[in-house]
């Protein structure tokens, strides 16, 4: 996931004696080294990483006391020609190197981009510099090469292998207090109920909530109307002379804040304006769910947006458009809004920005997310207990 992971181990509150691994990495990698946390959390390691830190505060003062912290054993550097390029990396190498004295065991473990030795990744970051940065990395380099030798074994960061699960072996062998055997919420979910399930590492939820879908209903011994209605209580949308019946929605987990789950549909499920989405957000809500629900889960309702991009991507390989969509947008080209900050965009079936000239008059795809409390959720769902490992502890 681009946005930020959760963390174990909240350095500025806790009082506790548990062990952590620092977290060194660019910014520049952040999308990757994010996804990776996601998957470092779920599997119990505690680890420190600068999520609460913004460009006010001293960003390398702050860094250097927790790795100087009794409490953290060890720095996992995620190793690429842009961290060796990186100030703030730089300086957190000499202080782990300070820490890592003889006799203070600490682990200086190393996740290298592509599979590359960091003898490869110094080289590729020289072809990148200009001659007159030369000199002024001169000195680094030395240092970077004594901080991490050529007979020092690594973990090759490649898309094809199980570099995760080697991280968390490395860790449990070092310490094995790094990974706590606290079971996340998300392997809770898996286990609550048939309605979660897991999916080459993503989170999925069958079969909840309502919305028009693919089924198509001809004849229903009624005058034919446009629009929305409920008919036998049941309800419709009637277009181009057909009855579009609602039917149950799968989604994503795309994200998860604390205590709350953003889900997002898998498929487009509408088609609308520009001028239409504010509306549509506003009124959808008691289309998708019951009065009951509404009142139980509070949910909130709005478009997926350009930070649950990385997920959705990884996850649906294949964006679908259901029936209703195809009707409805009359075998136009059928991108899909996207939020980002506080307007929208258009990206095509492919992720593809779309430039268009117009925007406030042209029609493109809806991907709801919602917003939803987690415990809320699981008890919807017969949940008898939770887990919660992201409290601040």
């Amino acid at each position: 996931m681009g946005n930020k992971p959760p963390i174990y181990f909240d350095y500025k509150e806790s009082t506790s004696d548990e062990k952590f691994v620092f977290i060194s990495y660019s910014h520049r990698n952040k999308n990757e080294v994010y996804i990776d946390l996601h998957k470092l959390y779920n599997m119990g390691v505690n680890y420190w990483y600068d999520a609460n830190l913004t460009p006010g505060d001293k960003w390398n003062e702050i860094c250097k006391q927790v790795i100087l912290d009794d409490k953290c054993v060890g720095v996992i550097f995620f190793l690429s020609e842009d961290s060796l390029q990186s100030d703030a990396v730089y300086q957190e190498m000499l202080v782990a190197r300070e820490k890592s004295s003889p006799g203070n065991p600490f682990l200086i473990l190393t996740v290298n981009f592509n599979g590359y030795s960091v003898f490869k990744l110094v080289i590729n970051m020289l072809n990148k510099l200009d001659k007159s940065q030369y000199d002024v990395f001169h000195n680094r380099l030395i240092d970077i090469l004594q901080i991490f030798p050529s007979n020092q074994i690594y973990i090759p960061r490649v898309e094809t292998s199980d570099y995760i699960e080697k991280i968390v072996n490395k860790l449990k062998d070092f310490n094995p207090k790094l990974v706590s055997n606290k079971t996340s919420y998300l392997q809770y979910l898996t286990n609550l109920t048939s309605q979660f399930y897991k999916y080459n590492e993503f989170y999925f939820l069958k079969d909840f909530g309502t919305y028009v879908r693919n089924t198509i209903v001809n004849n229903l011994g009624i005058l034919f109307k446009e629009g929305y209605q409920e008919i036998r209580n049941e309800k419709y949308i009637g277009l181009n002379r057909q009855y579009f019946s609602f039917e149950p929605l799968d989604w994503i987990l795309v994200d998860y804040q604390d205590d709350y789950l953003i889900l997002s549909t898998i498929d487009i499920i509408d088609f609308k304006r520009y001028s239409e989405i504010d509306r549509f957000l506003y009124e959808i809500k008691t289309l998708l769910f019951s009065k009951e629900d509404l009142v139980i889960l509070s949910p909130t309702v709005g478009i997926i947006e350009q930070k649950h991009l990385d997920i959705f991507k990884q996850a649906i390989t294949n964006l679908q458009c259901t029936k209703y969509v195809q009707a409805k947008s009359k075998n136009q080209y059928i991108g899909f809004w996207v939020k980002e900050n506080e307007s929208y965009k258009i990206l095509s079936n492919q992720f593809v920005d779309i430039k268009i000239n117009n925007i406030v008059n042209f029609s493109a795809g809806i991907i709801l997310i919602v917003k939803i409390d987690a415990k809320k959720l699981i008890s919807k769902f017969g949940g008898s207990k939770w887990l919660l490992v992201n409290k601040k502890h």
